[in-house]
């Protein structure tokens, strides 16, 4: 039931509308009447008003004044105009001021009836989105994320039974009719040359304008770091109140967030959007998604609407004959090789033929034949392959045609053109520095990995980095994920938690030891003593 105040200086007009207002039928419990501001205001401060009708010019205040006194002092009432002036400054200013309604004197009583139920429905809307904000708000958002990640992770069984436990366990309250959208934002390549200082605040920027574009009025909404430049966004609907035009507008959020971030942040992704489950099925949902995600290899700044049980169904695509090529190349012939890549990858293109598999396969069957041309040639492959742009280009070669392109005509380049001499020690540390540091976020990352990826056995690389900086690999590796931590701590808005990840530590309290071990102090204390100075 829903409490109405009427606020008019002509007596005859509210007795009207209290006589012709069917008072049932609108579900109103109590009328209240006041015949100036000031008897409306107090009025308001002693009584619970939802909706309001409200006269705009009155001998002792306007209604105009009235609505910016409710919106300082009791922002939740919805207000109705009703006036004899169809003056267009008026309803700017009312519409301004958040009026829900202006309607023109005489009102016909269905119209003045549709303007009620309007108003009741936003006040529905809004007690729901209260209800959601109590559930979700009244705990500790560290511990929520923590849940959603190892359950993403499956470290938490996607059974009921098991996710119950852990909800009660963790005192997170989701109601029995709740279900959950997923949504995955991954950004595909940067357009600046970023260190990942500067990647990760513009990782917080997509972050915070997913809360306001995507997210929008509903609470309870979580965001997953899930990889580098990977978001996850959870949002929660109770399953009775979930309706069509609901998830259009979704759609169209997503699509606003997508062109926004390719504008302003310069760099280019996709939003893919999955099924609406309950929460036992966010696992399977998820993997579903990560699997379309890593096929979409050609399409970059598009709302992907995910539906059905399977969203990617695999295919074998024929790989080409690569021996000619090889001849070419020995013969100097490069752009007729790259004429004849991008015809291949046309007709595949044509048939709906390439997804991940197909770039991993080009890419191993490519690479063997120009292994075999640079034995022609004389050259090595830590020559052709060592340089930190190389080893750049081949992290991101998977990542979609585009990409798997921009590498294969490096390499031809490189290929055809003169060989590099030797590098020196201190250009081999430099770019393990530059790795190293551009994966930080990476919990697993190993000395092993980083000598892979320079082409160089682990021991004689651990010599030279300890004799060329003083550190050790993984001392290094240390420093510079404190030295990040820290600056996201001063800098950024991000929570301990989302810190802990972003350097490359699984577990909070792993994270928090070892930052009180460099630091004597721990994540929070740091931030607080620090933002103090």
């Amino acid at each position: 039931m829903f409490n109405l105040l009427i606020v008019d200086d002509e007596i005859h007009v509210v007795n009207g509308l209290i006589a012709e207002l069917d008072i049932a039928k609108l579900e109103i419990s109590e009328v209240f009447k006041a015949f100036n501001v000031r008897q409306a205001i107090e009025i308001i401060q002693h009584q619970k008003i939802d909706i309001m009708l409200c006269d705009i010019e009155m001998p002792q205040g306007t209604g105009l004044e009235l609505l910016e006194w409710v919106n300082e002092n009791s922002p939740g009432i919805q207000t109705i105009f009703l006036t004899s002036h169809a003056d267009f400054r008026y309803v700017k200013k009312a519409m301004n001021l958040g009026g829900l309604e202006y309607l023109l004197k005489p009102v016909p009583d269905d119209e003045l009836e549709q303007s009620i139920e309007k108003a009741k429905a936003r006040l529905s809307q809004s007690h729901q989105v209260n209800k959601l904000e109590r559930l979700w708000s009244s705990n500790h958002p560290s511990i929520i994320e923590s849940f959603w990640t190892e359950l993403l992770q499956q470290k938490i069984a996607s059974t009921p039974a098991a996710i119950q436990r852990e909800l009660e366990e963790r005192n997170i309250p989701i109601s029995e009719g709740m279900v959950f959208l997923p949504i995955l934002i991954s950004v595909r390549r940067w357009h600046k040359a970023l260190t990942i200082r500067d990647e990760k605040i513009m990782e917080y920027a997509l972050k915070k304008s997913g809360w306001e574009l995507i997210a929008g009025i509903e609470q309870g909404v979580q965001i997953i770091p899930v990889d580098r430049g990977c978001l996850l966004f959870i949002l929660p609907f109770e399953s009775d109140r979930v309706d069509d035009g609901m998830l259009d507008e979704l759609l169209e959020n997503c699509k606003t967030y997508v062109d926004s971030c390719h504008q302003y942040f310069y760099c280019d992704l996709s939003c893919y959007i999955g099924n609406m489950v309950e929460i036992h099925q966010i696992v399977d949902t998820f993997l579903q998604i990560r699997k379309f995600q890593s096929n979409n290899v050609i399409h970059d700044n598009t709302v992907f609407l995910l539906t059905g049980s399977s969203y990617y169904e695999e295919i074998h695509i024929p790989m080409p004959d690569m021996s000619p090529w090889a001849v070419m190349l020995k013969n100097g012939m490069k752009e007729q090789v790259i004429e004849e890549i991008n015809k291949y990858w046309n007709e595949r293109i044509a048939l709906n033929e390439v997804d991940a598999l197909a770039l991993q396969q080009f890419h191993q069957n490519f690479l063997q034949t120009v292994y075999f041309v640079m034995l022609s040639t004389g050259k090595t492959a830590n020559e052709l392959f060592g340089d930190s742009f190389t080893m750049e280009l081949s992290r991101n070669v998977m990542n979609s045609l585009a990409d798997l392109k921009r590498w294969i005509e490096h390499i031809l380049n490189s290929v055809m053109g003169k060989g590099k001499s030797e590098r020196r020690p201190h250009e081999i540390v430099d770019n393990i520095k530059q790795f190293i540091i551009a994966h930080l976020d990476q919990s697993d990352l190993s000395r092993e990995e980083i000598a892979q990826h320079a082409f160089l056995n682990p021991d004689y690389l651990a010599r030279i980095f300890k004799k060329e900086t003083g550190l050790s690999l993984m001392e290094y590796l240390l420093q510079e994920r404190m030295k990040l931590a820290k600056e996201l701590l001063l800098k950024s808005e991000m929570s301990v938690g989302e810190i802990a990840c972003a350097v490359g530590y699984s577990h909070f309290s792993h994270f928090s030891k070892m930052f009180k071990k460099q630091t004597g102090y721990n994540p929070n204390e740091y931030r607080q003593a620090n933002k103090q100075l």
